[in-house]
């Protein structure tokens, strides 16, 4: 089974970036039968519409703006999970609404993606076990 991963990447090794400041997300495919992953490339993220908050700073950040939020899930909506150092709940709701599971980690991809994969994989048994025999 493949499966995308969207990654806060600033050097593509390292999940190193906070939701709200990433200039584009780094796309993975990942072959949980195989345990291989590719790089499928980078995602710009959405313009920054910058605005005036409350405090009279420009709000320039994916975070504070709800349109912006919404065409980031757009623009990552093939992805099954982001890979984050961190990431607000608004942000997170918006995401998970596009059907993408956000993680908060940091580290190496080469470190953290074996561990998904394991987690995936098992999620996938489980599913497989319930729907073929619920009782057991």
């Amino acid at each position: 089974m493949e499966y995308r991963i969207a990654v806060a990447s600033s050097d593509g090794i390292h999940i190193d970036q906070h939701f709200a400041e990433v200039s584009d997300f780094l796309v993975l495919v990942v072959d949980s039968d195989r345990g291989e992953t590719r790089t499928e490339g980078r995602r710009r993220a959405p313009a920054v519409d910058a605005a005036e908050g409350e405090t009279g700073r420009s709000v320039t950040c994916i975070g504070t703006d709800i349109e912006r939020l919404g065409r980031t899930g757009e623009l990552l909506a093939d992805c099954r999970y982001l890979l984050t150092v961190a990431i607000g709940r608004k942000p997170q709701a918006v995401l998970l609404r596009h059907g993408i599971d956000t993680l908060e980690t940091d580290g190496t991809l080469d470190a953290v993606i074996p561990q998904l994969n394991k987690y995936v994989v098992g999620r996938s048994h489980a599913r497989a076990a319930r729907a073929c025999c619920p009782d057991a």
